[in-house]
């Protein structure tokens, strides 16, 4: 027997560009940049002018070593949004590459080039994907720019917070969460122009108090939080003078 609602949600799928581009990037985590481009070609018409397919692009190139393409898709990507947080991240991330670019494959004599860092971001595992979502939206002002769901969880998801990248999952049978393991050695360490105006919405959104905040003779102003998934936050402001 046909599952009708099973075929129509696939073809609601296939329909939408967007999902598509997800699934682009899953798709080159799990099985390498060169599967991914496919999928953007089937949506190049659909997608003409946005940014995003420029941003995957440039994307799914650093994925394969490609700096320098990568460097001019972000680069065009950036010209193409409206949205200034992205802007600035996508600017900032065409920077980096072409300075990599530059720097050429000889930059640091007996080092392994293939091991250099091109780029660092926290990947968050949570039991709750989507309302975690919701909770850095509330509290730290987070931006979401990709989800990708399979299987009704979401398997991938890139948040802006100001222009910063920070990616999390809801967990599964490789990768537990904090709660399933019982807390996290891991400290999120945050420095902020008004730390007790983001100590404030972080309480207000469901974060608890580890460490009130306070003045410290170490020249920073921090508290520590906890969030409702079990991700642990140090926020920090510089003390002036």
């Amino acid at each position: 027997m046909i599952d009708v609602e099973k075929q129509q949600r696939a073809i609601e799928i296939a329909a939408n560009p967007m999902v598509t581009l997800n699934r682009a990037i899953a798709t080159a985590m799990v099985h390498g940049p060169e599967a991914g481009p496919h999928l953007l070609r089937t949506v190049e018409d659909s997608l003409k002018g946005n940014h995003r397919l420029q941003a995957v692009g440039a994307h799914l190139h650093e994925m394969a070593g490609d700096f320098d393409a990568a460097a001019a898709l972000y680069r065009d990507a950036a010209r193409r949004t409206t949205s200034l947080p992205e802007r600035h991240y996508l600017t900032m991330v065409a920077g980096r590459l072409a300075r990599h670019v530059r720097r050429g494959p000889g930059m640091m004599a007996g080092m392994d080039t293939t091991q250099l860092i091109t780029s660092i971001m926290p990947r968050l595992v949570v039991d709750d994907a989507a309302a975690a979502i919701e909770f850095y939206t509330k509290a730290v002002g987070a931006v979401e720019r990709d989800r990708f769901e399979d299987g009704g969880k979401i398997a991938h998801a890139l948040l802006l917070i100001d222009g910063q990248p920070v990616a999390l999952k809801d967990e599964d049978d490789v990768d537990p969460s904090p709660r399933t393991l019982g807390g996290s050695p891991v400290l999120l360490s945050v420095e902020v122009t008004d730390v007790d105006a983001v100590a404030a919405r972080m309480i207000m959104a469901g974060a608890r108090v580890v460490f009130a905040v306070d003045n410290h003779g170490y020249g920073y102003k921090d508290g520590r939080f906890e969030d409702p998934f079990g991700h642990l936050w140090l926020i920090s402001q510089p003390i002036a003078g």
